[in-house]
């Protein structure tokens, strides 16, 4: 898998998983800090996932960094208002985080560990 992905990578139509391996829907558009997924057949959605969730891209599919539950519950169904200005550098993409808990899971036990 690719970890060296910018957007400009990123296909319409690639198909988008979360880290626990179930599909979330497909690409639609594609912007510098977003990509839009489409998810639904009949009555479809658009989740508005940040570029700082993608963990990879390979062979056409997109991987996001934490599950597919935790992903469709962020409230990314809302358009952002910096969608079209918005930025991200792939530099910030290093690191890893718990499926099961989500963004922020990999500081919070960092700081357990620390702590003791």
């Amino acid at each position: 898998m690719s970890t060296g992905y910018t957007t400009t990578n990123i296909i319409n139509g690639a198909e988008v998983f979360g880290a626990d391996g179930e599909k979330l829907g497909t690409v639609a558009a594609v912007y510098p800090g977003y990509i839009v997924v489409e998810k639904g057949f009949f009555f479809p959605t658009d989740y508005y996932i940040p570029m700082s969730a993608v963990a990879s891209y390979d062979n056409d599919q997109v991987y996001l960094n934490l599950a597919k539950d935790a992903a469709l519950n962020s409230g990314w169904d809302a358009q952002p208002t910096d969608l079209e200005t918005a930025t991200y550098d792939t530099s910030m993409a290093m690191g890893t985080t718990d499926i099961r808990e989500g963004f922020g899971a990999s500081a919070a036990r960092a700081l357990a560990d620390a702590s003791g």
